[in-house]
């Protein structure tokens, strides 16, 4: 099982000077997040709102596994179903719609599965799930959360989870990145 995590977005206020350096680009952001990271979710108004110059150029910046998560909009448009379904998109883009009944955990984390709309890119054997937590993790407890998740999720070759939440820090997203590696071992 290869277990791929992803965070809500790449721009967040407490990563600059804590992961991105201060002379940055904006424009770089993407970049800089896919050399630590293969895959990030982008609500559905967010990718509505990129102009299909800085959209070319964002996908242009990531590498070839590098993965765009949709999430489903309340007010959904078919535009973003049809150019993924057209092939508009060279790099993996899936639309998917997260079921709103979480199943929770006594640490304070909570997994929803993700329905997929449509994907231009094979998913077979692949389970998407946002993990929300508002509670800062500590690394014991965020082991427990990787070990439940591997337990549950036993059965998929890749497991995508996308982290959101109040304390969204790198630093958390580092730390999970390494127990991954330290337990897929």
């Amino acid at each position: 099982m290869t277990i791929i995590i992803a965070s809500n977005g790449w721009i967040h206020k407490s990563w600059i000077d804590n992961f991105y350096p201060t002379d940055l680009p904006e424009a770089w952001r993407l970049a800089y997040y896919a050399n630590e990271f293969s895959a990030v979710l982008v609500s559905e108004e967010d990718w509505l709102k990129i102009s299909d110059n800085v959209l070319e150029d964002l996908l242009s910046d990531v590498s070839g596994d590098f993965h765009f998560f949709i999430a489903q909009g309340q007010n959904s448009s078919e535009s973003i179903k049809t150019k993924i379904q057209n092939g508009s998109y060279e790099k993996p883009v899936t639309l998917i719609k997260f079921n709103e009944n979480y199943s929770a955990s006594p640490l304070g984390y909570e997994f929803a599965d993700a329905e997929i709309l449509t994907s231009n890119c094979v998913l077979e054997n692949s389970a998407i799930i946002r993990v929300s937590s508002d509670n800062v993790m500590e690394l014991s407890e965020l082991r427990h959360m990787l070990e439940n998740a591997i337990e549950q999720y036993v059965n998929y070759q890749e497991v995508y989870l996308i982290f959101s939440g109040r304390f969204l820090e790198m630093a958390t997203l580092q730390s999970i990145k390494a127990l991954i590696e330290l337990i897929s071992e």
